[in-house]
């Protein structure tokens, strides 16, 4: 509360909620994460570097998890080019912390400019966090599954370096002998104040499913945090964070997001394309609009100037059909242009992705209610790009992986 009301906002590209759990694997307990974050367009004179121990995951109908501590061994902060390039990342004058069990967002003591030899944190700066972590016996810590940058988990005793030097290593280590490439502990959010005289650029909070998050994409694993939103608002020079998980429901959001909401409020716009996995789970357009007019307000109550909305593209097969001629492989892209089947669900009346479905129903919905009372400010019509309108919305017009919208 106290940030918020000092006007910290999200401003770096590639936040990210944790939405994945990490355990040892065997000997290979200590993980290795150096994660970029670029500065919007906009300079900062203040920087904290926030991290968490609460996920997402779209298995309960509560969506969130709360988790145990975790303890940080050594972090760092590096910034290319500047006359100090490495700092290192304190927490009440430690070099050793451990974030809080259940812990919406924990932050590291100030950052400024005269840390680096700077004036300032000029936009567009690459601000890269390197953070090494100690899984204890027994237990799990919380990362985000599409954490970029490059992440190890490593045995202790192969590479018996301290933890303290090697966040000081300019550029990051290898991968030690022995390691895995999984993601590990890494910060999810940096919030900032402007220089004086600027005004704050604003920033995005993204609410997505796989679509969004980095896979189903026509862009494979995408750039910069995957997923055309967060891929548009990089090129923008735009801060957002990513809510994003597979599988997720805008029902989901209304059952019980507390913790969430702590991001949410470090935002000033929001970005949301949430059903398509309510249609897949019986869901009809009355339910589906009623738990977006929720989030909606629910945003607007957090001041967040711009509400958009994405409209809920096909979902199809290219695969096998049963006897009722129902699909059984659905992979929701579309490879094969000749040979696309809707996703017929089995929920109420088995309506869903089939031409005038429940998908179409709530589109329509969605598409009506811009700007209306109640409704989203503005409208990303996904759907319109993607489908073919020659055979109706619940087919693709272009393969995915290989077409660009």
């Amino acid at each position: 509360p106290a940030m918020l009301a000092a006007g910290y906002r999200t401003v770096a590209m590639a936040g990210q909620v944790n939405n994945a759990s990490r355990g040892a694997f065997g000997t290979r307990t200590r993980t290795y994460a150096r994660k970029p974050m670029k500065l919007g367009r906009c300079s900062q004179k203040s920087l904290y570097v926030g991290f968490s121990t609460v996920r997402i995951e779209a298995l309960t109908s509560s969506e969130e998890l709360a988790g145990p501590g975790t303890p940080i061994a050594a972090a760092s902060v590096e910034i290319p080019g500047a006359p100090t390039p490495v700092v290192r990342l304190l927490f009440g004058g430690s070099q050793t912390f451990t974030i809080p069990g259940g812990c919406d967002l924990y932050f590291a003591d100030e950052l400024t400019p005269s840390m680096f030899g700077l004036t300032e944190f000029e936009d567009s700066a690459e601000i890269i966090t390197n953070t090494i972590s100690d899984i204890p016996d027994g237990a799990v810590v919380y990362v985000c599954g599409q954490t970029l940058g490059t992440s190890y988990i490593y045995d202790p005793a192969v590479d018996t370096r301290a933890p303290a030097d090697l966040v000081m290593i300019q550029g990051g280590i290898n991968q030690p002998s022995g390691g895995a490439t999984l993601p590990g502990p890494a910060p999810v959010m940096i919030v900032g104040l402007p220089v004086d005289g600027k005004t704050q650029v604003p920033s995005l909070f993204v609410a997505t499913d796989s679509i969004g998050d980095r896979l189903s994409d026509g862009g494979g694993v995408g750039d910069n945090g995957g997923g055309y939103c967060k891929r548009a608002a990089f090129a923008a020079g735009i801060p957002f964070f990513s809510h994003s998980l597979g599988g997720r429901q805008i029902g989901h959001w209304n059952a019980n997001n507390y913790f969430s909401r702590a991001y949410a409020r470090f935002c000033t716009t929001t970005y949301c394309s949430l059903g398509t996995n309510d249609v897949g789970g019986g869901q009809t357009d009355t339910r589906i609009w009623a738990s977006l007019q929720k989030f909606y307000a629910q945003m607007r109550s957090f001041g967040h100037t711009k509400v958009m909305q994405g409209t809920i593209p096909p979902r199809i097969s290219t695969g096998a059909r049963n006897g009722s001629q129902e699909n059984i492989l659905t992979n929701y892209r579309c490879t094969d242009l000749a040979n696309q089947f809707p996703w017929y669900t089995s929920g109420v009346g088995g309506i869903g992705y089939e031409l005038g479905g429940y998908k179409d129903q709530a589109n329509t919905r969605i598409r009506n209610g811009i700007g209306v009372s109640g409704g989203p400010d503005a409208l990303l019509d996904i759907a319109a790009l993607c489908s073919d309108a020659d055979s109706g919305p619940s087919k693709y017009k272009l393969r995915s992986f290989t077409s660009s919208l």
